[in-house]
């Protein structure tokens, strides 16, 4: 119901009548006879109010388009010209022919928030409009609609980020542009200028600068909501991606239903994920590993732990068990028993665990090998040794440890230097890096001084050996103790040389 005013005995009065509005609401519009600023306040407020009312329903339209398209934002300035033509068709009308609206408020605020196109367009709707209703206050309305679209974007210009702005900011950037608005009066009939100012100075600085800082702080609250949701919604999107692309099994339970499965858990389980959340774990948990995992579990949510790891086998869907490391853990805890969000991380390891007895089993064979070796080594009456190719032993049998009298630990790692006499030492060097330049067998005989004192005479075949690339390593001794048989020799030969 629009209200039109009449003078009558220096008050206001108002007679009904019904018009279609474009906001489907009633609407007062009053014309001004007199003084009443209480009143002129009273129908500011009201028009402030419709306007932040058009604000906060646009704003959600706005934001959630992508406004960085020109055209959206054509469209966002075509439905702020619709808006700031309907807040001045139920303006404030004074008897200069001055209209008092929000526009001023609508206008600055855009420039500030929605930049240069949709301000400028929607500018320039209004001033058209302003234009077409015409009488003695048309320039100061189009004067005041232009300077309130500059403002807001010479604003946005400086500030860039409207975002970063203070709330006193807010308040100081509506009150310039309403100071400047008031200065707009001066393009109203000179006699009419100081009534207007007079009746509306007042209840405008008092009132459009906290309608402004009100759009500001609405549009910022609703600017900064959109984003932390567009941005949890990034989050939850990349969360996601990042679930179903991870090659490792994640599923996600409350209360034994399962409210989240990766593509990775069903093809490890060999099932569709349908399957997965309509199914309890423990139907394909492998019964020798059901009670060790159901008792972590209940343990977990009891709240006597938070998390627990095991390695437990799966059935597949074909009967083939999956051998799996499971890591559990609550991703919130609440007070109802039983009622806490948990994950599980499921890593296949059925080919780790089936390396790892191979290798299990390769290195009980190579124990075996080695012992067996050892103990070969260790039955043969010749003293055996080998050597790295800088002459420090590697090993030797247990002939060679009776004969030199040098422990196994004492000579591992030794050089010949360290071990005997420098004359004995020097001529088993000589040997060796003759088989090594050579890489061939040697044989020779040895007077060897052992380290307590007592010589033996051996003959001795030393062999290079090579690893796997045929690249030299070190090499094999193998000593035969002569002594008796030279002490037989030089007998004999003494003996024919006596009987002769």
């Amino acid at each position: 119901m629009i209200l039109a005013g009449y003078r009558h005995a220096g008050y206001w009065r108002a007679t009904p009548r019904v018009i279609p509005h474009i906001f489907l609401f009633n609407a007062f519009r009053i014309d001004f006879i007199g003084g009443g600023c209480m009143q002129i306040a009273l129908n500011l407020v009201l028009n402030t109010t419709l306007l932040l009312s058009i604000c906060i329903l646009f704003n959600l339209f706005y934001q959630k388009l992508n406004s960085a398209q020109i055209r959206f934002r054509i469209l966002g300035g075509l439905m702020l010209g619709i808006a700031g033509i309907a807040i001045v068709s139920i303006a404030i009308r004074l008897p200069s022919g001055a209209i008092f609206d929000t526009r001023s408020i609508l206008l600055c605020v855009s420039g500030l928030f929605y930049g240069a196109i949709p301000t400028t367009i929607a500018a320039l709707i209004i001033a058209v409009y302003r234009m077409n209703l015409g009488g003695p206050g048309m320039v100061m309305g189009i004067a005041v609609t232009l300077t309130s679209a500059g403002i807001g974007i010479a604003w946005r210009a400086v500030r860039k980020d409207p975002a970063k702005m203070r709330n006193i900011e807010y308040y100081l950037f509506g009150l310039v542009t309403h100071i400047i608005m008031l200065l707009c009066m001066l393009f109203l009939p000179r006699q009419d200028i100081l009534p207007t100012l007079k009746s509306m100075i007042l209840p405008l600085l008092a009132i459009y600068p906290l309608g402004t800082f009100a759009m500001c702080t609405i549009i910022d609250y609703e600017r900064k909501h959109l984003l932390t949701e567009k941005l949890l919604s990034e989050s939850e999107i990349r969360f996601q991606k990042v679930c179903e692309q991870a090659p490792i099994g994640i599923i996600v339970e409350c209360a034994d239903v399962v409210t989240y499965v990766n593509t990775a858990f069903a093809n490890m389980l060999g099932m569709t994920k349908a399957q997965i959340m309509s199914t309890s774990w423990k139907t394909y948990t492998h019964p020798d590993d059901l009670d060790k995992d159901h008792t972590l579990y209940k343990s977990m949510l009891r709240g006597e732990i938070d998390r627990y790891d095991l390695v437990k086998r799966y059935i597949r869907s074909n009967g083939e068990p999956v051998r799996a490391h499971l890591f559990v853990a609550i991703l919130n805890r609440v007070e109802a028993p039983g009622k806490s969000d948990y994950i599980c991380i499921a890593q296949d390891i059925s080919g780790e665990y089936a390396r790892e007895i191979d290798l299990q089993e390769s290195e009980r064979k190579h124990r075996e090998t080695s012992s067996f070796l050892s103990t070969l080594l260790d039955s043969i009456p010749d003293h055996i040794f080998y050597k790295d190719q800088n002459g420090g032993y590697l090993g030797a049998n247990r002939a060679f440890e009776l004969a030199s009298g040098i422990r196994k630990e004492r000579l591992l790692g030794k050089t010949d230097f360290e071990l005997y006499n420098r004359e004995t030492a020097e001529f088993f060097v000589e040997k060796d890096n003759q088989v090594l330049a050579q890489k061939q067998a040697v044989r020779s005989e040895e007077t060897i001084v052992f380290p307590d004192g007592h010589r033996m005479i051996t003959e001795t075949l030393k062999t290079p050996f090579f690893n796997d690339d045929g690249e030299l390593s070190g090499l094999i001794g193998i000593s035969r103790d002569i002594t008796d048989r030279k002490k037989k020799e030089k007998r004999s030969s003494t003996s024919a040389f006596t009987t002769s």
